[in-house]
Parts: structure tokens; C-alpha cells; sequence
């Protein structure tokens, strides 16, 4: 691997130098030192020094994790029953035109609704939009748009591997390019929604992402996207072990104050923030722990209790409760007409 070079900067949301040191991994396998800083300004969380943005493609491998395709499974009877009864209660009831359905019909498809429809937090559930065209940015290798797709939505993807790209192509059929935004193939005004999932952590510029997907989004348009959460109980009882630092391939940690002062510096306004259910991340953390023998910190349970699965998924409904949960689900939508510039920009 080629040697990767290193910049010291301040904080890539509000530009601020006062910050807090949260964490510091004195080895890595980077052969330096990783220090999280946390902005005392905005609360973003940000390596510093981190890679040089030119040599950001060096940290990520063919066998990252998003750049794999998800196994097809067989298609039995169950299956192909299942997956008709998905699409058919989605485009019904998610991602179609609202409907003025009886009270009886509304009744009757309830427990199909309950059991078939995504959770809410899920980036899945995003409410039909306009004429249903949707970009996803920093695709992977087409999971989600391929189940986007199956569900009615029109859609494209982008990510910066070409292996990914290839891909998502090959096993999906997807309609996918290499790049990131803004992009030669998206217009101005040509979607009606924008996801990035688990992408805006990676980036070394949050506005300069957010801008370009404003711009690509239809007036009224929504944007939708996922990140980890700094101010999450995980990150506080595993610190060096919390799953969602994966430094230095995260670059930024959101927490929601400085999510929406970034969503509010370009004009979005905030519809739903939801606490993501991460069960998987808080076993994952717990196994980071036990790999290292917990010899930079204690667990923050009893080791008997932390091994079992039930334990995460009730430490995963808690910390949602409180507004602590390991992730979080915004949907933020573009004004429908351009606000009004400000006194001294008019003039």
C-alpha cells in the first residue's frame, strides 16, 4: 500500500479551531497515532490529522464490507409468497400517492402492514415523492437500491469504487456509476429523493456534499440519510471499542445538534430525526472489546450479561428511548421555493 499523507484541520463543519480531544488510539495500523477531536462550537466530531483528501481511495480495500453484494437466496414458495406480499403492501401503502382507503380496508391490511412495511427508523421508509426518482450517493454494491427498486421507486446510484460499481451492475442490474456528487449525469432539480446511508461520515467535507444534493433535488424534494451518533450511549460505554469509529475511514461524527445546524446551513428543513435500532453495532462493539481482552478499558457490563444477544437488543431499545441510540435517520426536505436572501445579500 502506498504511504497515505496526513493533514492537521479544524473543524470541517463550522470551521472552528477550539476543540476537545475525545479519544486517542495511540496504535493503529496506520503506523500513527488517531485522534477524534469534538468541536466546542458545534459538537462535530472529526479526525485530526487525517488523510489527505487525494489519498482517501487508499483506506478502503475490494473486500470492504459495503462494496459486497448480499448473498441471493434461494427463491422457494415461501419466498416468492413473501416478497409479493412485500411489494405489494409497500407500493399500497409506503411509496405510492396517499390513498382515502375505508376504515375496514385500513383494518384488515393492518397486520400485512405491521409485519411487511420497514420500521421507521429504516432507510427504507421514506414516503413516496413526487414521480418517485431516486439517487442514492455512495451506493456500495446495490443492496438497498435493488430493494428500492423492487418497491417502484426509478433509481441511480454513485459510489467513488469502481469495484463496487461493477458490482451492483452485475448482480442487481442497477443503473450505477462511478463518482460521487455533484456528477456529470445528475441534472439540477432531477430527483425527488437523495439518500446517503452511512456515506456523510466518510466524506472530508460535509457542505460541499450537501449542496451538490440540494441542488440535485426537485423543489419539496427529501433527503434522506444515516450516520452514527456521537452522543450515543455506546460511544461513551465502549469508547475505543464503540463499532461506529472504524477509524480513519469515518472522517466525521454527527451528533444531532451539529446534523441539523449543517441540514439548516443549506436551506433543509428537518422532518423526522429518528434514533436508529442498531443491534448488530452494539454486538459488534462488545466483540471489538473481547477481542482486546478489554485492555484499554473495562466493560461497561458485567462480561456474563454483555456476551448475550438479548442484552443488546434491550440495551439497543434503551438507549433509542433515551435519544442515545448508536444511529440516526434524518429526512430533511427542500423548500419548495427559494427562500428570500438576507438584507445585505439583496441589496
Amino acid at each position: 500500500m502506498a504511504e497515505i499523507r496526513w493533514e492537521t484541520v479544524p473543524c470541517p463543519l463550522c470551521h472552528a479551531q477550539a476543540a476537545t480531544t475525545v479519544l486517542e488510539l495511540s496504535t493503529s495500523p496506520w503506523g500513527r497515532p488517531l485522534t477524534l477531536r469534538q468541536c466546542r462550537e458545534c459538537t462535530l466530531g472529526y479526525l485530526s490529522p487525517r488523510p489527505v483528501r487525494a489519498d482517501l481511495g487508499l483506506l478502503y480495500a475490494q473486500d470492504y464490507e459495503a462494496y459486497q453484494p448480499t448473498p441471493v437466496k434461494p427463491l422457494n414458495w415461501r419466498r416468492r409468497l413473501a416478497e409479493r406480499f412485500e411489494r405489494w403492501v409497500c407500493q399500497a401503502h409506503l411509496n405510492s400517492p396517499p390513498r382515502r382507503d375505508g376504515l375496514w380496508p385500513r383494518l384488515a391490511t393492518w397486520p400485512l402492514r405491521l409485519w411487511f412495511t420497514p420500521p421507521p427508523d429504516a432507510l427504507m421508509a421514506i414516503p413516496y415523492t413526487g414521480q418517485g426518482r431516486l439517487l442514492d450517493c455512495g451506493c456500495g454494491a446495490g443492496w438497498y437500491l435493488a430493494r428500492m427498486q423492487a418497491r417502484g421507486w426509478d433509481v441511480m446510484g454513485l459510489d467513488f469504487s469502481p469495484h463496487a460499481v461493477q458490482a451492483a451492475r452485475e448482480h442487481y442490474g442497477l443503473d450505477v456509476h462511478v463518482g460521487s456528487l455533484p456528477h456529470p449525469l445528475v441534472g439540477p432539480a432531477s430527483f425527488d429523493v437523495v439518500t446517503l446511508g452511512q456515506v456523510l461520515e466518510h466524506v472530508p467535507d460535509p457542505h460541499e456534499l450537501i449542496a451538490a444534493a440540494v441542488t440535485a433535488l426537485r423543489p419539496g424534494g427529501r433527503l434522506a440519510l444515516s450516520v452514527p451518533n456521537l452522543a450515543s450511549w455506546g460511544r461513551a460505554a465502549f469508547g475505543p471499542y464503540w463499532w461506529p469509529l472504524q477509524l480513519p475511514l469515518h472522517l466525521l461524527h454527527f451528533t444531532p445538534t451539529a446534523m441539523q445546524r449543517l441540514l439548516a446551513d443549506h436551506g433543509l428543513g428537518v422532518r423526522e430525526l429518528r434514533m436508529m435500532r442498531m443491534t448488530n453495532w452494539m454486538q459488534r462493539s462488545w466483540q471489538l472489546g473481547e477481542a482486546d481482552r478489554w485492555r484499554q478499558q473495562p466493560p461497561p457490563l458485567p462480561r456474563w450479561l454483555g456476551r448475550r444477544r438479548l442484552t443488546a437488543k434491550l440495551l439497543t431499545h434503551w438507549t433509542r428511548l433515551q435519544g442515545q441510540a448508536d444511529g440516526m435517520r434524518v429526512l430533511a426536505e427542500k423548500p419548495a421555493q427559494a427562500p428570500p436572501l438576507p438584507a445585505h445579500r439583496a441589496a
